[in-house]
């Protein structure tokens, strides 16, 4: 799966990073995984890492995406940074920035160092996730 996702209960924060072709059930699949995890708290923070992604979905899945989550009890009212690279990603991203008003602390950046400092952490922070993420 080009997916995957770590949860750090202690830290209130969650990591998702994709990774290569990026498909509409693989962003639905990874988000049913993430709202049933024991861990799981709608007002961690997080990051939503694009920037290795291939996103490959239609207008039509977008917003299919975005109704699914605005109708969900178990949807992130924390700040989500996304981080996008590729031109298809940031897109997406950036539209789902606009769409998704039930929570505005959703915000795109294009670097790891802009999405840390939004969410109010340090370099030191991000090292350390990333590694226990790819540790795992």
């Amino acid at each position: 799966m080009p997916a995957k996702f770590e949860i750090f209960p202690k830290d209130e924060f969650i990591l998702e990073v994709f990774d290569g072709k990026v498909f509409f059930n693989d962003i639905i699949e990874v988000t049913q995984k993430i709202w049933s995890h024991p861990d799981y708290d709608a007002e961690f923070d997080g990051i939503s890492d694009l920037s290795k992604a291939d996103v490959k979905l239609s207008r039509d899945e977008m917003n299919q995406f975005i109704k699914a989550i605005e109708e969900s009890q178990k949807r992130v009212s924390g700040k989500l940074a996304i981080i996008a690279s590729k031109p298809l990603a940031t897109a997406f991203a950036i539209l789902f920035e606009k769409k998704v008003k039930f929570n505005p602390g959703v915000k795109v950046f294009t670097t790891h160092d802009g999405a840390i400092h939004y969410l109010g952490k340090d370099s030191s922070f991000l090292k350390r996730i990333y590694n226990e993420f790819e540790s795992k």
